[in-house]
């Protein structure tokens, strides 16, 4: 799958942040090493943001990471392995828009149908990865 429906002026991150996934004891930081003691670190749980605007409306718009052609302002700061949970896709220009239907998400790629009337609308998609 490509990046498609948003241009690289119009794809933007909101935060990216890194989020202590481990033990109940804030002092054990076994949860850093995969096998335990080998200081190989297992990929930590992020939480990102990105804002893009969908250019055509009732269109599929995806945000592929793994596309070469996807904005270099995304995949600079996130560049996800694998995305682990897709927690909203949010129409933020236009309160009132429709249901956005056929949302989903893959290891590298998020995918949602813009609704009617939604070109040049921001949707900004939440979701956790590593």
């Amino acid at each position: 799958m490509t990046s498609a429906n948003i241009t690289e002026t119009s794809t933007s991150v909101v935060f990216n942040v890194r989020m202590y996934a481990g033990n109940v004891e804030t002092e054990n930081t076994d949860w850093l090493q995969s096998p335990i003691g080998s200081n190989a670190a297992r990929g930590a749980l992020h939480m990102g943001c990105v804002d893009v605007v969908a250019t055509s409306a009732s269109t599929t718009t995806t945000l592929d990471f793994g596309d070469a052609d996807t904005p270099t302002a995304v995949t600079e700061l996130i560049n996800p392995t694998k995305i682990i949970a897709l927690l909203s896709v949010v129409n933020v220009t236009d309160k009132a828009a429709g249901d956005l239907v056929n949302i989903g998400f893959t290891d590298t790629t998020i995918s949602f149908d813009s609704d009617t009337g939604g070109d040049g609308d921001t949707h900004r998609l939440t979701f956790l990865y590593r």
